[in-house]
C-alpha cells in the first residue's frame, strides 16, 4: 500500500509539474482544469470579438432553424458577457446578452465542463429560467467540453460543442488570446487518454484506496468538528450568544459561520462572520465578514449592491452574490496535526471572530441607515 500511495502522489507531482517549452498561464497557476478560470477567458474572448460571437450563432443556425430576425452582423448591438449567471437555482458559466437600444434580441448561454458532466439537471433548468425571462428574444445555447469528455447536455435544445471546435471560431488575437489557443491545443483538445502503468496499479487496488481515505476522512471529520466545538465553547464563555452554522465542503466542513438573528432577513441579505477552510482543510484557513445578497429579493431598496456603489464602500472580494468586506489569513509556525497548532489556532480564532463581529455590527447599521433613506 505504502509504494501505491507514493506512485499516487509520484502522480499528481506529474500532473501539476510546469514544462517551460509548453507552459501556459493556467498551467504554470496550476489551473489546467479550472473550468472557472476557462470560461472567464472565453468570456474576455467573446467580449473582444464579434466574429466569435457571430461564430456561434452560426453554429447554433446550423443544428436548429432560428427566426430571420435572429442577429447576424453582430457590430450594429451591444453585446454583454458575464460569467456565473444567477439561473434560479445554479448559475451558468457564460451568459451572452445581444442587445439594441437596450432591448435584449438573441442570448446565448455556455454550460462549460472539462472533466465533469452535468448534474441536478443543469441544462434544463438553464433553458428554462432563460426563455421565461426572455421570451421575446432568440436564445440559443450550447455544451462546451474537451474532445475527451463525452458528456453531452441532458436539455435536446443544446449544441454540443467541443473547445477545439471553440478554437476554429475565435477570430481575435492578442497575447491572451495567443496563450489560450495554446491551452486548449495542449491540454483541451483531441488527445490520447492512455493510462500509466502506476494509474493502473491504483485502478487494480481502487477498494483499498478508497477503503483508507474514508477511514481517514472521518478521522479527520472528528478532528476538525472537535476543534470548531472548542472555539463555540470558549466563544460562549467569552462572549454573549450568537448563531453558529456549518457548511460542508470537499472533506470536512467549508465554512464555520456566526451570525446574529437580526443579520439575517429571508431572501433579501445575509450578514455573517466565517472561519473558512478552504476546500474543508486546516493547513488553509482564512477569517472574513461576508454579506450574501439574494437575487430574487422581494424588498429591492435592500440591495447591498446599491448600498456598496452609493456609499463607495470597498470590499475585498466579489464572489458572485457573496461579498467579503474584509479577509485574513491565519498563519503558524506550526503543524496543523499538532497540539501547540490547535491551542494557538482557537485562540487567534475567537479573537478574530470577535473583532469581524464587531466590525460586521458597523457594518450592519451603516446599511440599516442607509435602507431607511431609500
Amino acid at each position: 500500500m505504502e509504494d501505491l500511495v507514493k506512485k499516487l502522489l509520484e502522480i499528481s507531482g506529474q500532473d501539476n509539474e510546469v514544462r517551460p517549452d509548453s507552459a501556459t498561464f493556467l498551467s504554470v497557476l496550476g489551473r489546467t482544469y479550472d473550468e472557472d478560470l476557462t470560461s472567464r477567458i472565453i468570456a474576455y474572448a467573446l467580449a473582444k470579438d464579434n466574429r466569435f460571437v457571430e461564430g456561434l450563432i452560426r453554429e447554433y443556425m446550423s443544428v436548429f432553424d432560428c427566426p430571420d430576425y435572429c442577429p447576424k452582423d453582430v457590430a450594429i448591438y451591444d453585446v454583454v458577457v458575464v460569467c456565473e449567471k444567477y439561473m434560479g437555482v445554479g448559475r451558468a458559466d457564460i451568459f451572452i446578452e445581444i442587445k439594441k437600444e437596450d432591448i435584449v434580441v438573441a442570448t446565448i448561454t455556455i454550460e462549460n465542463k472539462i472533466y465533469t458532466w452535468e448534474h441536478d439537471h443543469q441544462t434544463v433548468t438553464y433553458y428554462k429560467w432563460v426563455n421565461k425571462h426572455y421570451p421575446k428574444s432568440v436564445n440559443m445555447f450550447f455544451y462546451l467540453r474537451p474532445d475527451f469528455n463525452i458528456s453531452t447536455a441532458e436539455c435536446d435544445k443544446y449544441v454540443n460543442i467541443t473547445y477545439t471546435k471553440l478554437l476554429d471560431l475565435i477570430e481575435a488575437d492578442d497575447y491572451i488570446i495567443r496563450d489560450f489557443r495554446q491551452h486548449i491545443n495542449d491540454n483541451l483538445g483531441a488527445r490520447e487518454m492512455k493510462l500509466s502503468e502506476s494509474q493502473i496499479d491504483i485502478i487494480n487496488n481502487y477498494d483499498a484506496f478508497e477503503k483508507v481515505l474514508s477511514e481517514a476522512k472521518k478521522k479527520y471529520a472528528i478532528k476538525q468538528n472537535e476543534i470548531i466545538e472548542k472555539i463555540k465553547a470558549e466563544w460562549n464563555c467569552r462572549y454573549e450568544k450568537i448563531n453558529f452554522e456549518e457548511k460542508s465542503e470537499n472533506i470536512g466542513v467549508g465554512s464555520f459561520r456566526l451570525y446574529k438573528d437580526e443579520w439575517y432577513l429571508k431572501d433579501e441579505y445575509y450578514f455573517y462572520v466565517e472561519i473558512r477552510f478552504n476546500k474543508g482543510k486546516l493547513d488553509d484557513i482564512s477569517y472574513q465578514y461576508t454579506v450574501k445578497e439574494y437575487s430574487d429579493r422581494k424588498n429591492k431598496d435592500k440591495d447591498i449592491l446599491n448600498y456598496i456603489e452609493d456609499t463607495k464602500r470597498l470590499v475585498a472580494l466579489n464572489e458572485g452574490h457573496y461579498y467579503v468586506w474584509e479577509k485574513e489569513n491565519f498563519s503558524s509556525s506550526y503543524s496543523w496535526t499538532s497540539d501547540e497548532w490547535e491551542e494557538e489556532f482557537i485562540k487567534t480564532s475567537v479573537e478574530k471572530l470577535r473583532d469581524y463581529v464587531d466590525a460586521t455590527d458597523g457594518l450592519f447599521e451603516e446599511f440599516m441607515e442607509y435602507c431607511k433613506k431609500q
